[in-house]
């Protein structure tokens, strides 16, 4: 279990989290004890992060290089132009000053969906659906600035450049989904908890929140609702179907055992990103296995 103490000072945490950037589940342990002792994560933002996570005031910022698909090298690139041309202003200023390594489909995206261009005009299915228009834009300034020439975007007469617009015709792609794409990229929730528009009906439900749950509890009845966020299907030794899952809800994450005869009940319903709600019908079922929760309310 990680556990960053309160007074440990911001620094270590940034420098831990930044030694720990491939491997995203640690990163997601490590985010949840420091959020749980009080600490505050910042998102990605091509024009605030950098490769590594790194310090604003008393709070941790995402780093650019923990993204899945964005290397080091990318984001030193990225960094470059900015530091040389100051803040991003578009998607497409993005692609046009940012070099090849940075500004390819793949990293775009990933850096789209992980929330790393917020700051930048326009919604998330916006600027993933203007990606092609973007990176067309994006070749075609770099090719007149290697020639010396002023740039001009699609044959147009006029020497003053303008940029393209968003693609505003897709049809927006709904919350959940870029909050689990979201997730894909980073290995959390950052933004925005899906649970959140659940919060009432939870409250109902749960007899006590996750948080809450500590060696105290241990062969007490409970109740707590919440979201699969990991489920390891097992074969025991007898043969038997079970599973280990984690649940999470807005206050922290616990890991708990399917025995066999309830798993035999329920397996279709175990899937990542499902709201449960999970009854102990066993003291061992929830062993006090407690991680505090990964994103601010």
């Amino acid at each position: 279990m990680i556990d960053c103490a309160a007074n440990d000072p911001i620094e270590f945490h940034a420098a831990y989290l930044s030694s720990e950037m491939q491997n995203s589940e640690k990163i997601n342990l490590i985010i949840g004890s420091m959020v749980g002792k009080g600490g505050e994560i910042l998102p990605p933002d091509v024009n605030k992060s950098g490769p590594y996570f790194t310090l604003e005031g008393d709070k941790t910022r995402f780093a650019l290089g923990a993204i899945k698909n964005v290397g080091i090298s990318a984001v030193e690139h990225l960094v470059k132009a900015r530091e040389e041309g100051g803040p991003f202003k578009s998607l497409f200023d993005f692609a046009a000053r940012a070099e090849s390594g940075a500004s390819n489909r793949q990293v775009i995206e990933s850096l789209i969906l992980s929330g790393g261009m917020d700051s930048l005009p326009g919604k998330r299915s916006e600027k993933l659906a203007s990606v092609d228009r973007a990176m067309e834009y994006g070749k075609s300034k770099q090719d007149d600035s290697r020639r010396g020439q002023v740039a001009l975007f699609n044959g147009s007469s006029s020497e003053v450049d303008v940029e393209p617009a968003l693609n505003r015709d897709e049809v927006d792609i709904p919350k959940r989904q870029l909050l689990k794409r979201e997730k894909e990229m980073i290995g959390i929730y950052l933004s925005e908890n899906p649970l959140k528009e659940f919060t009432d009906q939870l409250r109902m439900i749960s007899k006590r929140a996750i948080r809450d749950i500590d060696d105290k509890c241990e062969g007490k009845q409970m109740v707590i609702g919440g979201m699969l966020a990991s489920i390891s299907r097992r074969i025991s030794r007898k043969l038997q179907n079970y599973a280990i899952i984690e649940i999470e809800d807005l206050t922290g994450r616990i890991e708990g055992i399917v025995f066999p005869n309830t798993y035999e009940e329920c397996h279709e319903y175990l899937l990542e990103d499902t709201i449960v709600v999970a009854t102990d019908r066993e003291p061992s079922v929830w062993p006090s296995r407690y991680q505090p929760r990964s994103t601010p309310i």
